[in-house]
């Protein structure tokens, strides 16, 4: 027959080769029963690709949608050059026979990066050749180019074919760290820049052009909920200033690994606001981010979808996680609590119980969850770690020992100006209004190959944060870890 057609296939030959094996799904134009021109092709692994076919068989160009890329077909077999992107982000690659080649373009510098075995190589210039269809760039490498330094090891959470993007996206935030690290302006922080801010955006609204003034007073009352009566800690408060006017950094960490904890006490040091995700709400009128308002951003690496339906979505999108570091610069906080701990948090935050918490924990459906959420815990650490050049790594187990010991780090980190007075009041404080009221569990409620995969990616984050030079997991403190 002749029409359009969508196939699911048990067993298809074209040309006397089977399709079965690699495709879900065919939808194409078939004349006399063989599919020609505009094919939309599903693979087994759920991609899906927009191929040309003639008599049964791609030729020219496939553009897929999940590991966007865009390739080049002869006669039905693959071929060089194959294109990259990356969706949102100005960078893009071309994979040849034994290298390949990253540009990016950042605030308007464009920047080139051959990778040749294990070395990268940073060029001032090319030329250019067509390939069927596809741009294919010449260069010879002279030995004089200058150097750039690579990720030498990937974790073994990291797929082969990813490893790529990850060069990419690491290229482009070490171009944009060092076009912008010059104008980072934490260094001038102190009471009385804040203050001046503070003033300026009075007379903003004075003028109209501003509804409000937003201030938190973190020390107006004491944890019982009385009103403090030191005039000193009361006049302390922590300020939300214009847009743009701060470098638009995270605090990003796993769900129920103390981010709220953090951000107050993080305000009550300094003087300054940290703000919802970037994301928060699933409606635009309810998003409150103004990038450069907030000193942080609270982020846990996953889109806000999954805080709305409060259901498990999976593993958070690769390009997605990417675009995350992106939008921060790959700069801010790592907060990490042990997975035990936090994964037990995700999960009765996910439940919405009214009274009794830690139903279900143990169950099926519980280690399920746990599997699944683990991965995200470790996706979120190795991002960070290796794409960060600017990062400071904060352990929840040891905000917990001492508090005024981890703010203070994150203050110096930044070269935040730190004010005496301010940690006298943080003494008495500890904001831990959110907290629920956890039981104690006889047992260790997760199951033996939750556990198994639990220690795996420890030991994985472990390595990878010895190996960056950022402080190590406190694992004795850690529950049922042995």
């Amino acid at each position: 027959g002749q029409g359009l057609f969508s196939y699911s296939p048990s067993a298809v030959y074209v040309r006397n080769k089977l399709w079965t094996p690699e495709i879900q799904n065919l939808s194409a134009t078939f004349v006399k029963g063989v599919p020609e021109g505009v094919a939309a092709i599903t693979h087994a692994n759920g991609a899906t690709e927009k191929v040309f076919l003639k008599h049964g068989v791609p030729v020219g160009l496939g553009i897929n949608n999940v590991d966007h890329v865009v390739v080049s077909y002869n006669n039905g077999i693959k071929g060089h050059p194959v294109w990259r992107f990356v969706t949102g982000v100005d960078v893009i690659s071309v994979e040849l026979d034994k290298e390949f080649v990253v540009f990016a373009r950042v605030l308007g510098v464009e920047k080139i990066l051959v990778v040749s075995g294990h070395e990268g190589y940073t060029l001032d210039k090319i030329r250019w050749n067509c390939v069927r269809g596809l741009l294919k760039p010449e260069y010879r490498l002279e030995g004089y180019e200058k150097k750039y330094e690579l990720i030498k090891e990937f974790p073994p959470v990291i797929d082969e074919k990813d490893q790529i993007l990850y060069q990419m996206i690491k290229f482009h935030i070490d171009i944009l760290y060092e076009l912008k690290h010059k104008e980072e302006v934490f260094k001038d922080i102190d009471e009385a820049w804040i203050r001046n801010k503070a003033k300026i955006i009075e007379k903003q609204k004075i003028k109209g052009n501003l509804d409000n003034v937003y201030v938190k007073h973190q020390f107006e009352y004491d944890p019982n909920g009385n009103h403090i009566r030191d005039k000193t800690c009361k006049k302390l408060g922590s300020y939300r200033l214009l847009p743009d006017s701060l470098p638009v950094r995270a605090l990003v960490s796993y769900p129920g690994s103390g981010n709220t904890w953090l951000r107050d006490l993080v305000e009550a040091g300094t003087g300054l606001t940290t703000g919802d995700e970037r994301d928060w709400a699933h409606r635009s009128s309810q998003n409150t981010h103004k990038p450069g308002a907030d000193l942080l951003v609270k982020s846990h690496h996953m889109q806000y979808l999954r805080e709305v339906e409060k259901t498990d979505q999976g593993r958070e999108d690769l390009q997605w996680r990417m675009q995350n570091v992106v939008y921060f610069s790959g700069g801010g906080v790592l907060l990490i609590r042990n997975p035990y701990d936090a994964i037990r948090s995700s999960w009765n935050h996910f439940q919405e119980y009214e009274g009794d918490i830690d139903v279900d924990v143990g169950t099926p459906k519980f280690q399920s969850f746990a599997m699944n959420e683990v991965q995200k815990w470790i996706d979120l650490i190795v991002d960070w770690v290796l794409l960060s050049p600017h990062l400071v790594v904060v352990h929840y187990e040891m905000l917990k020992n001492n508090q005024e010991k981890e703010v203070r780090k994150i203050m110096k980190f930044f070269g935040i100006k730190q004010n005496e007075d301010r940690f006298m009041c943080l003494e008495n404080q500890r904001f831990e209004w959110w907290k629920r009221t956890k039981k104690v569990l006889k047992k260790n409620p997760y199951s033996e190959t939750v556990n198994l995969k639990f220690r795996e990616l420890i030991e994985i984050a472990q390595k990878l944060l010895k190996e960056y030079h950022h402080e190590p997991l406190p694992i004795h403190l850690y529950p049922y870890h042995e």
